[in-house]
């Protein structure tokens, strides 16, 4: 019997072993799970945080990109502005040099004929 009570003995022993692995397990286990849990919850915080920073980059690129087509629109239109006024000065200077080039041909066509008539008279 004594055999039998060491063999029961030994299985005690190795089921007490078993028993206390088990619940080491079982602890490490839930350890391992809060660590994940943990991990899972900044995970999510820092793709939060990375979507605010996403959106606040697509917020700051769109009102730049408008600033920047609302400059580029105002000096199309000074340009605009400037050339017409351009054409309006050259406009203005080709009226007065037209102005200037009919009275010299004027003056000559009346000096031509003072000239021609102080010469005929002379004669």
């Amino acid at each position: 019997m004594s055999d039998i009570e060491r063999r029961q003995d030994r299985q005690e022993d190795a089921i007490e072993r078993l028993t206390n692995i088990s619940v080491d397990l079982n602890k490490l286990i839930a350890v391992q799970e809060q660590r994940i849990t943990q991990q899972e919850k900044e995970t999510e915080t820092l793709f939060r945080m990375f979507e605010n920073r996403r959106n606040e980059f697509d917020s700051k690129i769109k009102e730049n990109l408008k600033e920047s087509q609302e400059k580029q629109n105002k000096v199309l239109e000074e340009l605009n502005f400037f050339k017409k006024e351009y054409k309006e000065n050259c406009n203005k200077m080709n009226n007065r040099i037209n102005a200037l080039e009919k009275y010299m041909w004027m003056a000559m066509g009346a000096f031509t004929i003072f000239t021609l008539l102080i010469k005929f008279i002379k004669i």
